[in-house]
């Protein structure tokens, strides 16, 4: 089984590996040189809004807040469930960040929401806000998503094998990406497999009683966002629960150093 891309797959998972949780920044120097005399995060913001590095949009919102979080010795600090969320990164660095790959982070927030949109009828909630966290060091993920999400690939897995068609055979894993991604490039070509095959979603893993029976071309295909999200290179939290209306984006500092515990394994 060849593991070249399909041309109608929504990237090129041949070079997916390369972008998982590694923003392009284009615009780092840009950035840095911004806020060469910036002694805040704020400070910082203000002047990249003032240089042209942030959209207004990105600027100021009140359905956006950042954390930054410190991750050198306990990576799942991330996940907490009560961060110091502000309006504005906290930190210079966090600051330049972001803004020296805006463009990104707003099409990965839009991604972020369709994808939950698209999981509504699975169970998830719509997105009402957006929440930065930038992690002081690097730490590894397996890019699980949430119930909602698992619900829609194992349905999906359950209903192909009643033609036959098993999920793992479509493609060979690439080697390079975690399993679980592989699993979700896999799934994105099954999406359009039952859509074909005017499969319907089954009873086996309790979807929402409304969703069963339903084809799954009256649905919206989740995989391909999700992996167009992963190539921007930004990371969307898998520890969320579907009853959360924040959808929890992360991503590492420029330069930022492996976590101390990864350190001591190597």
């Amino acid at each position: 089984m060849t593991a070249s891309i399909d041309p109608s797959f929504p990237i090129d998972v041949a070079s997916l590996g390369g972008r998982l949780a590694h923003p392009q920044r284009p615009r780092v120097a840009e950035a840095r040189a911004a806020v060469h005399d910036a002694v805040s995060g704020d400070q910082a913001w203000l002047r990249l809004f003032e240089h042209g590095l942030l959209p207004e949009d990105l600027f100021r919102s009140p359905e956006r807040h950042f954390a930054v979080v410190d991750t050198e010795r306990r990576p799942a600090a991330a996940g907490d469930d009560h961060l110091d969320l502000r309006e504005t990164p906290a930190t210079v660095d966090a600051a330049v960040t972001l803004a020296a790959d805006a463009a990104a982070v707003l099409e990965a927030e839009h991604l972020a929401r369709t994808l939950r949109t698209r999981l509504v009828p699975w169970g998830a909630r719509p997105v009402e806000r957006i929440e930065w966290i930038v992690v002081t060091h690097q730490i590894s993920c397996s890019f699980r998503q949430g119930p909602a999400f698992n619900c829609a690939l194992y349905s999906l897995e359950h209903a192909l094998e009643d033609i036959e068609v098993e999920l793992r055979a479509l493609r060979a894993g690439l080697s390079w990406l975690p399993p679980f991604v592989n699993d979700v490039i896999r799934a994105c070509e099954g999406w359009a497999i039952a859509v074909t095959a005017s499969l319907e979603v089954p009873n086996a893993f309790d979807p929402p009683p409304a969703l069963v029976g339903v084809p799954f071309g009256d649905l919206v295909n989740p995989f391909d966002t999700t992996l167009q999200l992963w190539a921007l290179g930004y990371i969307l939290d898998h520890l969320r629960d579907d009853n959360r209306t924040a959808a929890r984006l992360l991503t590492a500092m420029i330069d930022a150093p492996q976590n101390l515990p990864a350190r001591l394994r190597e």
